[in-house]
């Protein structure tokens, strides 16, 4: 698919954002962009975009990185997921979702304030203690370390934060933002020892004071608004991108 993109779009990583201009004629331009710094990026996409000389931008939670944690998105949807449907129901009633299903557990995961969804977080665990990933899931949802982050050329991969634990920025206190925002940045920037000035929203959410901090922060910011670049960009810090699900083609593209 790459390739073929290639034979008719301009491949660039999002520091090249702000030159964006679909009026100038030429091929149009893709942005490619993966979240949450998964292992898998580096050992299944990375090799493929070096061959054919494709840049990305890739958006890392330096707070998770070598923590054996996974994103907490993958690892509370693998935990339910492993639940017999009593369990599954007991935790969705628990919690008050609209259903008893995981899709519905994670929907009001996601739009818990940052306590509330913490508690809610070690009920499911608790109920999951028994759970263990198997080894495609390692593959899956395991992150990279540093060492690995620092392998990337930054020739071709620009890295950006994803906030510093994939926090829900539409609930975040104004100390959380900075928490999640800024320091997330500070972190990266000092460990990677390169310029972090791009950032990605987790899940696409955010509130005003989390958008304030981003905005003062980072050269832009993209959202899961599933659409094409507007021309022109009105506003860099709530960029729409088009997902790329397992089940896409090129007509999707």
């Amino acid at each position: 698919m790459l390739q073929e993109l290639g034979k008719t779009h301009v491949f660039k990583r999002m520091d090249e954002i702000m030159r964006h201009d679909p009026a100038a004629g030429g091929r149009p331009s893709i942005y490619l962009t993966f979240d949450d710094g998964l292992r898998n990026q580096l050992e299944v996409a990375y090799p493929i975009l070096r061959e054919l000389s494709v840049p990305a931008t890739l958006y890392v939670c330096p707070g998770l990185v070598e923590s054996g944690e996974w994103i907490w998105t993958w690892e509370l949807r693998a935990r339910i997921n492993s639940l017999a449907p009593q369990e599954v129901a007991r935790v969705a009633n628990e919690l008050g979702a609209s259903a008893q299903n995981v899709d519905a557990i994670m929907a009001c995961l996601r739009a818990l304030p940052a306590a509330e969804r913490k508690e809610a977080a070690a009920l499911v665990r608790r109920v999951s203690g028994s759970f263990r990933p198997d080894h495609r899931q390692s593959q899956r949802f395991d992150l990279m370390g540093w060492a690995e982050l620092r392998e990337l050329d930054p020739r071709l991969i620009l890295i950006g934060s994803h906030s510093m634990t994939h926090a829900m920025l539409d609930s975040a206190t104004p100390d959380e933002a900075v928490a999640e925002v800024v320091d997330s940045r500070k972190l990266l920037e000092s460990k990677l020892d390169r310029a972090v000035e791009h950032f990605c929203y987790p899940n696409g959410r955010f509130g005003p004071i989390a958008e304030s901090q981003v905005r003062q922060t980072y050269l832009s910011a993209v959202t899961t608004q599933n659409e094409t670049l507007p021309r022109p960009i009105t506003d860099l810090h709530r960029l729409p991108r088009i997902g790329a699900p397992e089940e896409a083609d090129m007509v999707s593209w």
